[in-house]
Formats: structure tokens, C-alpha cells, sequence
């Protein structure tokens, strides 16, 4: 069950809208649309699945257990009060 354990937090390091930025120390900080997703990137980033940052053209950089990936995001499903939900 390894693989879909990897595949599982690859995709909570990698769905959603966070923004990272640096406070007044230079540390990272997560700013997130709502508590919940910012609790999950962090749950993540706990198990060595981290977001490292959004570039220009929905491209985005993760580091999986120590190995840095770039993914692409192909299409953002903002929320909205029929679905009750987003969807990256």
C-alpha cells in the first residue's frame, strides 16, 4: 500500500491554493483560503510531503520525501455554495 500512501500526500502537498511567504524572520509562512487547507498542507509537510511554491502558469513545486518535482496545474474548481466544495 505504499504507493498509494505516497500518491495520497503527494496530492494533499500538491491540491490546493496555498500561497507560501516569508515573515519578518525569512521563515515560510502558509496563507491559505480557509483553516482546513492550510491544516492539510501542513499535515503533509509533516510526512516529508512539502509544498515548496507556486510559480507563474500554475506550475508548482513540491518536494517528496527530500525530491523536488514540478507539476502543472491544469485547472482550478473554485468553491462555490452548490458544490460545497473546490476542487485543484
Amino acid at each position: 500500500q505504499a504507493p498509494l500512501i505516497e500518491e495520497f500526500f503527494t496530492l494533499l502537498a500538491l491540491c490546493h491554493t496555498v500561497i507560501i511567504e516569508k515573515d519578518e524572520d525569512g521563515q515560510p509562512k502558509i496563507q491559505a483560503e480557509s483553516p482546513d487547507e492550510a491544516a492539510l498542507v501542513e499535515a503533509a509537510h509533516e510526512f516529508n510531503f512539502r509544498f515548496v511554491e507556486r510559480k507563474a502558469a500554475g506550475v508548482c513545486v513540491v518536494s517528496i520525501l527530500g525530491v523536488e518535482k514540478v507539476y502543472t496545474v491544469l485547472n482550478v474548481l473554485a468553491f462555490n455554495s452548490d458544490r460545497k466544495r473546490m476542487s485543484v
